[in-house]
């Protein structure tokens, strides 16, 4: 801090700042110089003796790239243009990659992207936050897509798939097994109503 501070006030003055070692006089809180450096040469780089160059095969740099898995930043891409996800979203989804892969399965199995990230970024990393584990979550995908399936038709309201969620994550039962269950299933037949 007190080197910048130096600097930013050499250069308003209308110095330059030179290359130099710096000592920190921790007594008088400041720093002084201790030698002065000309170029990069006087940091004396030069070839390690004992390393030959590495010369890697272009095949090889090929092969290793196509091994490398999706990196976030592609995946977050991807998902932007698939889903069109706001940024903070998919910024949260790519941030694990097993996170993202629950989300991209639970997605994919319910068609609606939105829907799953929302359930996702709350509900499922509640849970992690709370000591689960990703591959030992016992409310698998297709569950979570079951169960945003049943919330877009109507059958349970948004209060009742809380509920729901909560219980299949515990027990790993099917959303619809569930509802039935809990007694959780909304009645839209008037007849049945009055």
């Amino acid at each position: 801090e007190v080197e910048f501070a130096r600097q930013v006030a050499l250069l308003v003055s209308g110095g330059e700042v030179t290359q130099q070692t710096m000592l920190w006089d921790a007594n008088r809180g400041e720093v002084r110089p201790a030698r002065s450096k000309e170029g990069s040469h006087d940091y004396r780089y030069f070839p390690e003796p004992d390393l030959p160059p590495l010369q890697l095969a272009r095949a090889w740099i090929d092969q290793a790239c196509v091994a490398l898995p999706e990196l976030p930043s592609a995946k977050q891409a991807r998902f932007a243009t698939e889903s069109h996800l706001a940024p903070a979203a998919l910024e949260v989804l790519t941030a694990d990659a097993a996170l993202a892969a629950y989300f991209e399965a639970a997605a994919r199995a319910d068609g609606d992207a939105k829907g799953a990230a929302n359930w996702v970024i709350r509900d499922v990393r509640q849970l992690l936050n709370s000591g689960a584990e990703l591959g030992t979550l016992r409310i698998r995908p297709s569950s979570l897509a079951e169960l945003l399936k049943m919330v877009r038709d109507d059958t349970v309201s948004h209060a009742a798939a809380t509920k729901i969620f909560a219980i299949a994550s515990e027990t790993g039962e099917l959303p619809s097994e569930i509802a039935k269950r809990e007694g959780l299933l909304q009645e839209r037949n008037e007849d049945a109503l009055a």
